[in-house]
């Protein structure tokens, strides 16, 4: 099962018993302000997270609060408004693993990385970051 959010309208609630997506998540050139409380019990990802242009995200805090594993990579790139990644991608439980690669890069107004990826212990690829207010 692949998950991409519609441009506009996407509902949080529709996505609330979501545990496990065994391809991609895609979140891109949607209508959200924030992500506060998406996808509360998804545990797995079984392929890529791909967060991309949305041109009013302003905050991801409280986000993806029990993904621990992800097997393909991780992007974050292109949201111009994006100044909050807050608690966003826990990994909770100490073991958090991502198989890929987690790529933050231009958005702009993005001071730091907060509290995000605070579990994640193994990256098999590499971790970047640029072209943020970082």
């Amino acid at each position: 099962m692949s998950t991409t959010l519609p441009t506009t309208g996407a509902r949080k609630q529709d996505h609330d018993d979501v545990a496990e997506v065994t391809t991609d998540i895609v979140i891109e050139n949607t209508d959200l302000t924030s992500m506060a409380g998406w996808f509360p019990k998804l545990v797995l990802v079984t392929g890529n997270v791909q967060i991309t242009n949305n041109a009013v995200l302003s905050t991801m805090d409280d986000s993806f609060q029990k993904l621990e594993t992800v097997t393909g990579h991780m992007d974050i790139f292109g949201n111009d408004l994006l100044v909050e990644l807050g608690s966003a991608f826990p990994f909770p439980g100490g073991g958090g693993l991502d198989t890929g690669y987690v790529s933050i890069y231009n958005n702009p107004v993005l001071p730091s990385l907060g509290s995000a990826f605070h579990g994640l212990v193994t990256t098999t690829g590499h971790c970047s970051t640029y072209g943020d207010a970082t």
